[in-house]
């Protein structure tokens, strides 16, 4: 299980730091004989007991060598007195200078038998007396004499008088040089930090050299006594929100390397530190991060290339949840509904939850009783009292695995037998039934053997009400008593076609647009106000006492996730049954050459199904500024600034139609959905319309104000677009002279020209592109305003165009950027420089895309991975300005050196 693998105590003794308050610091201990007093020294001397003491900064810890004898803490504000020892002359106990004697009011016995065990509190008066066995007593007993002191002040004084200590003892420790694997190792960077592991967080010397991490604990607790991090091993390192503070960071190796930590979570000092440290360990030249960009990963879920639980697990580390922080535990969605069937049918809708709505929103009795309670609460307004990821929750569910976390997390007492998890059905019918519970599941239901919910500990937690004893986990009737079953189970939902189908509704909840706002009181998904990131700026609050209570509240209380998107989620695609592998980025040219025939040859050479060079053709005397393949693509249509359209038959390898169309360039053709008409935009403002089938000039409208700079159809209405800063829709009918006349039908003005637009016929809606880098989106029925309007590129939006399946549309931009949308939420998936200006695109296979660049390069671009896979070089000399794909996987292209080129899926 993730969390027990983070969560193992490097302790090489029974003690841990768990055995501690939250955020007490350990720092040495000491070889030391005890003895009891108050009783004749014989019978000191016959209950003495050997072992060590914990030097902790709010309390003693004696851990017997027997571990028969419980370990006895000693919290420093019980303690009345602490004291060198000077006992009878005549004594043979701490007779050698080497003793001090403690008196406390109480002492708290763990662990006894080594049993993991609530703790048990004995409110009696003790003393005690410690002989040291090695040390001098100068060696320990002034520093715990400070802390005593510091226990008896206020809860304030007191934490700035142990932050003294701690830092006055801290600044003397060194890093051990020694433990360099090797002495010619240059040393970048030092630094203080704390190793954070799950309620326990351990300072110590953070050392970055020219090839490893180190890690080397200020106390001995580890069994290691420097961690060490080859950062050739790391992976991922990650910047982190920890205790509301932008200082953690967390490193990731890859499996199967050999360092001695291949998990390591810190917290520095200060954001600076761990911005610096950050930065340095990412420079250095031996470290190579996975690419885990947000919208490459979203595009690999999309395509199926990543599972459900992968790319939760992936939103969940975006968000600054990690396993070894439970107040920020990955939070994972109830999919199943059903635990009382003797069978679970996956294949039936109602077996699920609704993942468009929170845990609170199941009910719709619940609902409605918590909806009236909102209405008439203060300001400000939380629908739900209590959030659905605390620590409590995952320790709830991982009581069974982990009962010494528990135990420190309730202070030595698990909780009530009733109150824990004791059976599926019944947690799930309290998630969706109580007023007060709506939490979600956490990663171990759909990733583990199942082995949290059996009690193979053997722990004593306790008896129900019923008489029942607690033991194993209930496990719903479909599981057949096997909890490894019940997990195979989930997971299979968890990647069910209905989940896929409906995740992004749950996304958008949890880390999505619907968490906050007006969006989140629509969903009824409100939670308390200081569980929100940036709620609460605890740097401002100057009264100490009020400050901890705040982080108190908000650690025991919950966190909601940091929020990733702004914008509905996309939709996972159906499912491929066989898709294809993630292609590495890979680049192979050579240059083009032209021969006297006319046919250009391109030296390019591009890897296996890629495009290969087929011909080129020298038709028009100025740039092209269209082109398309027509009848199945026996045929290219192109036309150029020269004022001409070309017909040119493949087949026949021959021209079939020059025509010249007026004096001025053409900008755009659009082809009528019977092929027997072209409708031509042109930049002297005017739409042309000619038959090709009776080769005569049908109609022509003066259009636009300025150029018409393209045209396209949705729905069979034509849709221009000018630098006018307008687009408009045109009907388009045959009178009765079957001349093809246009009608204005809408207009759609801009603030800026507009080059480009693309249909989205699903939805009869249209996206455009200005000049000033904008895209919008209309609904030509209802044109007065656009229904979104976004900044997408520095510069001029240069090409819009749909994918072949209409649910995603590629943007190209003078920025050099490549931007993917979702057509049916226009949610930007992905976006990548191509590091030189794009001027077209068109969509190739199934998922790529072919850019045409203005150095005449084109790029090859696989939009299941997000990634540049092929590159031609040189394709066109000078910029490539429009591309088309005909469906048998060709593609033309067009350039400002006047060629028309075409391409085929070529193998090498």
């Amino acid at each position: 299980m993730s969390f027990l693998k983070a969560a193992e105590v490097d302790s090489k003794e029974r003690f841990s730091l768990l055995l501690l308050e939250p955020g007490e610091i350990y720092f040495q201990d000491f070889s030391v004989v005890c003895f009891p007093l108050g009783t004749t020294e014989q019978e000191s001397n016959a209950q003495s007991q050997k072992g060590r003491l914990k030097l902790c900064s709010k309390s003693l810890v004696f851990d017997p060598k027997d571990f028969s004898h419980p370990l006895r803490k000693f919290p420093l504000v019980d303690v009345s007195y602490i004291g060198q020892w000077s006992g009878s002359l005549f004594s043979k106990i701490g007779h050698d200078g080497r003793s001090f004697v403690i008196e406390t009011k109480q002492v708290v016995e763990m662990k006894s038998n080594n049993v993991i065990a609530p703790y048990k509190f004995s409110k009696v008066d003790c003393q005690l007396l410690f002989s040291l066995v090695h040390s001098k007593v100068e060696d320990c007993l002034p520093c715990i004499m400070q802390l005593h002191r510091a226990s008896t002040l206020p809860i304030a004084d007191r934490n700035v008088m142990i932050s003294a200590i701690v830092f006055s003892r801290q600044s003397r420790h060194k890093f051990d040089t020694t433990r360099l694997d090797d002495f010619h190792e240059e040393i970048i960077l030092q630094m203080e930090g704390d190793r954070v592991t799950p309620l326990v967080t351990n300072p110590g010397h953070v050392v970055l050299t020219s090839s490893k991490l180190y890690f080397q604990p200020f106390n001995n607790i580890c069994v290691v006594p420097v961690l060490k991090i080859r950062l050739s091993d790391v992976r991922q390192v990650i910047m982190r929100r920890f205790l509301l503070k932008e200082k953690g960071l967390e490193i990731y190796c890859r499996e199967g390397t050999n360092s001695t930590c291949p998990h390591l979570y810190l917290s520095l000092r200060s954001e600076d530190d761990r911005n610096n440290l950050f930065c340095q360990i990412t420079s250095q030249e031996v470290v190579k991060l996975d690419d885990l960009e947000q919208d490459a990963m979203l595009l690999r879920w999309q395509n199926g290339l990543l599972s459900n639980f992968e790319y939760i697990s992936y939103l969940n580390s975006m968000a600054d949840r990690s396993i070894n922080d439970l107040t920020q535990y990955p939070v994972f969605p109830w999919v199943v509904s059903d635990y009382t069937s003797a069978n679970l049918d996956l294949a039936n809708p109602e077996t699920y939850r609704d993942l468009s709505k929170p845990m609170g929103a199941q009910n719709p009795e619940r609902l409605e009783r918590l909806l009236e309670r909102y209405k008439d609460a203060p300001e400000p307004k939380f629908l739900y009292g209590t959030h659905y990821s605390t620590p409590g929750y995952v320790l709830f569910f991982l009581a069974r695995a982990a009962p010494e976390y528990l135990l420190c997390l309730h202070g030595g007492h698990f909780d009530s037998p009733d109150r824990m998890f004791n059976s599926m059905p019944d947690v799930f019918r309290s998630c969706t039934t109580s007023m007060s519970d709506f939490k979600e599941l956490i990663p171990e239901f759909y990733d583990s053997d199942g082995s949290f919910l059996r009690n193979t500990k053997l722990i004593n937690f306790g008896v129900r009400q019923s008489g029942h004893v607690i033991g194993d986990v209930e496990l719903p009737p479909w599981a057949n008593r096997s909890p490894d079953v019940m997990i195979s189970k989930l997971r299979e939902a968890l990647e069910s076609d209905y989940v896929s189908s409906n995740l992004h509704h749950w996304i958008d909840l949890i880390f999505g647009y619907k968490q906050r706002g007006d969006e989140a009181i629509a969903a009824n998904n409100v939670f308390y106000y200081m569980t929100y990131e940036g709620a609460i700026d605890l740097e401002r609050i100057t009264d100490p006492n009020e400050r901890l209570s705040k982080e108190v509240q908000i650690m025991e209380f919950g966190q909601t996730p940091k929020q990733l998107f702004r914008s509905p989620h996309p939709q996972r695609f159906q499912r491929q049954q066989n898709p294809d592998p993630v292609p590495s980025p890979g680049l192979q040219s050579k240059r083009s050459n032209s021969t006297d025939s006319g046919i250009l040859e391109c030296k390019e050479v591009i890897k296996e199904r890629g495009l290969q060079f087929d011909r080129g053709h020298n038709l028009h005397r100025d740039a092209i500024t269209d082109v398309q393949w027509m009848a199945n693509g026996q045929k290219i249509i192109s036309t150029s600034q020269d004022g001409f359209l070309k017909v040119y038959s493949v087949v026949d390898d021959q021209q079939q139609l020059s025509l010249k169309i007026g004096n001025m360039p053409i900008s755009s053709f659009e082809l009528t959905s019977d092929g027997k008409s072209v409708m031509i935009g042109s930049w002297d403002n005017q739409i042309y319309v000619y038959n090709l089938e009776y080769g005569r000039m049908q109609n022509t409208v003066f259009a636009h104000q300025d150029a018409v700079s393209q045209l396209c159809a949705l729905n069979d209405v034509l849709l221009s677009c000018s630098w006018d800063a307008s687009v408009k829709a045109w009907e388009y009918f045959t009178d009765g002279r079957q001349n093809l006349n246009l009608s204005v039908k809408a207009e759609m003005d801009h603030e800026a020209g507009v080059n480009c637009i693309a249909p989205i016929p699903q939805m009869s809606r249209l996206v455009s592109g200005t000049k000033d880098g904008h895209v919008s989106v209309w609904d030509p029925e209802n044109s007065t305003f656009p229904i979104r309007t976004w900044q997408a590129h520095v510069g001029e939006v240069q090409s819009l165009t749909l994918s072949r399946d209409n649910r995603q549309i590629v943007s190209c931009g003078a920025d050099g950027f490549l931007r993917l949308f979702d057509a049916n939420t226009m949610m930007e998936i992905f976006s990548k420089d191509a590091a030189t200006e794009l001027r077209c695109a068109a969509w190739w296979q199934d998922r790529k895309v072919v850019s045409g660049c203005s150095d005449g390069s084109l790029l090859v671009w696989d939009l299941t991975c997000g990634s540049i896979v092929e590159k031609i070089t040189q394709a066109h000399q000078g910029v490539v300005s429009c591309l088309h794909a005909g469906t048998d996987q060709r593609i033309c292209s067009g350039g400002t050196d006047k060629l028309v080129k075409l391409w085929s899926e070529g193998t090498i």
